[in-house]
């Protein structure tokens, strides 16, 4: 899949079949039971809807070549520059679900930090009726190679 002089070398994909709940503004008064102080923690819905979602992409294999003739690889995490492709079926905000997409990759391992990505695509789709699922996200993660630079084998 080359586009604007840019080669797509590593990749993969998965897809999330629940409503994603968005990290900003989804956070609760904590007391801590060792110390009895007070802080702010996320919600265990969000909580647990991140670890769902880093669980999905840890599952995901990641190929090499475009999707055709893809094989698959036993490389663990990408690394370097990052394009991301997010398609959304829900109706919250799509930069904070970005967030959320972002942090749960980031906590699976799949890829070293989330600032590496580079490209961030995120597209609304919607869910057809027939379809056996309300929600749907895609999520595209893939390595760019620019002009002139070579592909690493190690």
């Amino acid at each position: 899949m080359p586009s604007n002089g840019k080669e797509q070398v590593h990749w993969f994909s998965f897809n999330f079949y629940d409503k994603i709940v968005p990290k900003k503004n989804n956070y609760q008064i904590k007391r801590s039971t060792l110390t009895g102080r007070s802080f702010i923690g996320p919600t265990k819905e969000q909580k647990d809807n991140a670890l769902m979602i880093a669980y999905e992409s840890k599952r995901a294999t990641i190929y090499e070549g475009p999707p055709p003739t893809a094989v698959k690889t036993k490389i663990k995490e990408l690394v370097g520059s990052l394009r991301c492709e997010i398609f959304y079926s829900g109706k919250g905000d799509l930069d904070n679900i970005s967030t959320t997409i972002l942090d749960s990759l980031q906590l699976s391992g799949k890829i070293q930090n989330d600032r590496h990505i580079d490209e961030l695509v995120i597209q609304r789709r919607k869910v057809k009726r027939d379809e056996p699922y309300k929600y749907r996200t895609q999520v595209i993660v893939s390595t760019i190679l620019h002009i002139g630079q070579t592909v690493d084998k190690n």
